[in-house]
């Protein structure tokens, strides 16, 4: 990504230029997409997460939500 920048911000100056970072953008992203297509095909690379009902979400969100807030209680109570 740092290198995609770069290469943007030389385009803005001189797109004759940016070719020389944006090689060079083009390698390392190739290089990438081959590591990730080699450690994709291992049988330990992805999971699979059973289906759970909406309602649970929002049970999960409410408790999260009620925790926050008590820290943040707790927290305000302990600095003065």
């Amino acid at each position: 990504m740092l290198f995609g920048f770069a290469t943007s911000l030389v385009a803005m100056i001189s797109q004759a230029l940016a070719i020389i970072p944006g090689f060079l953008t083009t390698l390392l992203l190739k290089y990438q997409l081959i590591i990730v297509d080699v450690f994709a095909h291992f049988s330990f690379s992805s999971i699979t997460i059973p289906p759970f009902h909406w309602s649970l979400m929002v049970m999960m969100y409410i408790l999260l939500f009620s925790w926050i807030h008590t820290l943040s209680k707790t927290e305000k109570e302990n600095v003065i």
